[in-house]
Formats: structure tokens, sequence, C-alpha cells
């Protein structure tokens, strides 16, 4: 299998315009839940190689956004190169700087809906899953699944 096979092989394709997620080990994540593969020695954020294999050099200078909003994804559709500022507008736009006052599926940040929320409960109940089955279930790091069982997050 080639670098570029091995890579494609680590994300959950889906249709042409859902988020295809990043479904590495936990260790191939960072802490803020962005996708890493290791490209020639060095590690880069796999959205990154996303877009390079699909679309070609990052322009010097530039970073690849998530239009999504999505950290995990890496459907090249999703991904678009801008600046830092480009980045910082984006996120104020769609009100993620910090509490924004919206909750559930109105926060801006929000990968999840209520009825999926609903479900991991529902699921945890039955004793037959654990949080990190949840998480990779549902595409969501093992902490948000313990937010939301425990309540933390999705309080409403």
């Amino acid at each position: 299998m080639n670098r570029i096979e091995r890579f494609w092989s680590k994300v959950d394709k889906k249709g042409e315009e859902e988020c295809w997620i990043w479904k590495a080990c936990d260790d191939g994540r960072d802490g803020r839940g962005y996708g890493r593969f290791c490209v020639n020695g060095y590690m880069d954020y796999a959205h990154r190689v996303a877009y390079r294999l699909t679309h070609g050099k990052i322009n010097e200078g530039k970073i690849i956004m998530h239009s999504c909003d999505n950290p995990k994804c890496c459907n090249p559709k999703h991904l678009i190169e801008g600046t830092d500022a480009d980045n910082v507008y984006d996120m104020l736009r769609k009100g993620r700087y910090g509490y924004s006052g919206n909750i559930g599926e109105k926060n801006g940040r929000a990968i999840l809906k209520r009825e999926q929320v609903e479900k991991i409960r529902i699921l945890y109940k039955t004793t037959k899953y654990n949080h990190r089955e949840l998480g990779i279930m549902f595409g969501v790091e093992r902490t948000t699944i313990t937010g939301i069982i425990n309540k933390k997050i999705w309080k409403d």
C-alpha cells in the first residue's frame, strides 16, 4: 500500500457533501481533535494532507480551514485555503469564539445533533458500550461522550 492509499484508508469517506472523518486511533489526533499523519518523517495535520493530495501545494503563509468546523474532517470539499485572519473572522462570524450564549445545536462548535445526544445517553444506559466505543460510533472524542453522559455538556 503506498502512502496515498495508506492515508485515505484512515479516512471514513461518506457522501460527497458529508464530513469525512479521520478514524486513526487516539494517538493519531492532537488534543484538539485534529487528525495527524506522518509524511516523510514529519507529522502533519490530516486535513492539510488531504488538501495537498487533492488540490496541490498550500501557498506560503496560508492555512487550511474547515468550512464544516469539524477538526476531524478530511473531505477536500470542506477544506479552504485562507489566512489566520480569515480563520479568526470565520470563527467570530459563526459565534465560535468563547461562549457565544448558544447551546446545543445552535452552538457554532456543536458537531452532534440533539437526537444523537439522546441516543448516546440511551446506548450508554444499556451498558453495552463504553465512552470510547460511543465516541468512535458518533465521531467525537471520548471526553465529549463523558461530558454528555455526565451532563457537563448538552445539559438542557
